[in-house]
């Protein structure tokens, strides 16, 4: 098996049988695997449906009954489409698939997605395995707004990352209903071409987001009257203190935006919870230096209104959202922006 190449992992048999069970159809007219492999799906779904087709573009591992070619060269219309897509690197797809909507070198599933959507009958259903991440993506901004303008999501399941065998990728089983306001859709919405589960936090206050200064050689940084908060100060709500020589630094320190009241910071990557949090000691107006682990939300109300909002962000889950990898979460400057702007 070329996993590089083909993203071939297979999916363990407990995950399928809940996948199968999330089809509401009882006679579609078609079911529909576009990466079957060895058949993990296709045999649990003839089980209970006539009309199953498995396509699998590798003669080497594809299961009996098969039809051996690539997806992107069939031409079928299904009520449901199921199964697990492949997960390959822009750079490590063979045969690039032609998109007019996709763009940044997206991976393959994109391209599989985009085409299974376009394969689906009114009313038809995509059960499929994505990375968790698929709807945040920067390469998918055009694909998640027609999802979130004629379709609609009515299940999200994040999945345990230590269930696939060689592969790190977190993941998480999506229903898509070509659908528009289907009754089982779920809390979602759209900003900056992504989509995020949950209900957008809404913050009374204007807010700017600018992430901190690259110095390049954090470990022989020189002690100095400069407070600069860095990864380690979420925990100890502590301050190290540096000589700040701007010119040096790969990225030097954002300049604050004017009139701006208070500093909420959050870690670009953290394993907290509760990760946003504010330095007791800063004033009003007060600027502090911060470095690129750190990402500072700039808000231009009072002080209540901005613990009011740290309390927001605090209390979101973030995990439903797709950003939590190696169990920890991936903070950036467009995440937030498309939550808060």
């Amino acid at each position: 098996m070329n996993k590089e190449r083909l993203g071939q992992v297979f999916t363990p048999l407990n995950i399928v049988k809940k996948m199968v069970n999330l089809i509401t159809f009882n006679k579609p007219n078609l079911v529909l695997e576009p990466s079957s492999g060895t058949g993990n799906f296709y045999f649990e779904l003839i089980k209970k449906y006539d009309n199953v087709i498995g396509v699998e573009i590798d003669q080497n591992i594809a299961h009996k009954g098969a039809l051996v070619k690539s997806y992107f060269e069939t031409k079928f219309k299904a009520d449901v489409i199921i199964g697990n897509p492949p997960y390959v690197e822009f750079k490590n797809i063979y045969q690039k698939p032609q998109s007019n909507i996709l763009v940044h070198k997206p991976n393959l599933f994109h391209f599989f997605l985009q085409k299974a959507l376009d394969d689906l009958n009114d009313n038809g259903e995509l059960i499929w395995i994505v990375s968790s991440s698929i709807f945040t993506n920067s390469s998918a901004k055009e694909l998640n707004k027609k999802i979130f303008h004629d379709f609609s999501i009515t299940y999200w399941e994040q999945m345990p990352e230590n269930i696939w065998q060689n592969a790190a990728v977190p993941t998480a089983i999506v229903k898509i209903v070509k659908q528009k306001n289907h009754p089982q859709k779920l809390d979602y919405f759209l900003s900056n071409g992504k989509i995020i589960f949950g209900n957008r936090v809404v913050s009374i206050t204007d807010v700017v987001i600018k992430v901190g200064g690259a110095s390049g050689f954090k470990n022989n940084l020189s002690s100095g009257p400069i407070d600069l908060v860095d990864s380690q100060t979420e925990r100890t709500k502590q301050t190290i203190k540096i000589t700040y020589e701007p010119k040096k630094w790969i990225r030097p320190v954002p300049k604050a935006p004017k009139n701006f009241k208070y500093m909420i910071f959050v870690n670009t990557k953290t394993r907290n919870e509760h990760p946003f949090y504010m330095l007791e000691n800063l004033k009003q107006n007060e600027f502090i230096h911060y470095d690129a682990a750190v990402l500072a939300i700039y808000t231009f109300s009072n002080i209540n209104e901005t613990k009011d909002l740290m309390d927001k962000l605090n209390n979101f889950d973030w995990e439903k959202a797709g950003i939590k990898k190696d169990g920890r979460f991936h903070f950036s400057q467009s995440i937030l922006h498309a939550m808060l702007c």
